[in-house]
């Protein structure tokens, strides 16, 4: 389990799998749960698609490529965004969807919208109001930095930040002023073949949002 989002209305918990791939969706008042789209390739890592922070390409000591499923998930009005991290593609689903307990796996399987092609993400964030509405914020692991998926209705995921203190940017929180953010140095793990020393300490960093954000 990675992330976890809460919805709107409070009565379930929506939770990313970056290891097995999935989203696990929890009613809180009643403690049931299930997961949902582990087999579908939303979740997934893309055939070929391969991490590169700073120059070098993210493989295991084992020689395997370094692939991580689905992480990122934000609420946005009505729908969960969410993205697997060895992956270029941004995908959607209804909230009502997941959380009707009704549905069958192909009937969910079916909602799933293909939003638009992007960087590889670690960590989303909404940027917004009470109503959840606002912009996307998403780390952009190849970047050392953060993107945003415009909000003018073509779809784009556009450069917002980008700075050598964001080795790997990790995970994402907002007020309505600020963007807060942690680089979590994956790429210096030491699972990471030929690993480069961390450069950074650990810290929590800061970047004042635009107006129009929220």
């Amino acid at each position: 389990v990675n992330d976890v989002r809460i919805t709107k209305d409070g009565t379930h918990a929506i939770l990313s799998d970056s290891n097995m791939g999935g989203i696990k969706v929890v009613n809180i008042p009643s403690g049931d749960g299930r997961v949902l789209l582990a087999d579908h390739p939303s979740t997934h890592s893309e055939d070929g698609a391969l991490v590169t922070v700073e120059g070098q390409g993210m493989y295991l000591t084992s020689g395997d490529v370094a692939a991580f499923q689905s992480d990122g998930i934000a609420i946005i009005e009505d729908e969960l965004y969410y993205h697997a991290v060895t992956a270029k593609s941004l995908y959607k689903i209804s909230v009502d969807l997941l959380t009707d307990a009704s549905k069958t796996t192909d009937e969910v399987e079916a909602g799933v919208t293909f939003v638009c092609y992007s960087g590889m993400p670690d960590g989303m964030v909404l940027a917004g109001d009470a109503e959840l509405k606002g912009t996307l914020y998403m780390t952009a692991v190849e970047k050392d930095g953060v993107d945003y998926l415009s909000t003018d209705g073509l779809d784009r995921v556009l450069p917002f930040v980008s700075d050598s203190l964001l080795q790997w940017p990790d995970s994402l929180a907002a007020n309505s002023k600020y963007l807060y953010i942690t680089a979590s140095q994956v790429n210096a793990a030491p699972f990471i073949l030929d690993a480069r020393p961390r450069r950074n300490t650990y810290q929590l960093y800061r970047v004042k949002l635009p107006a129009s954000s929220a």
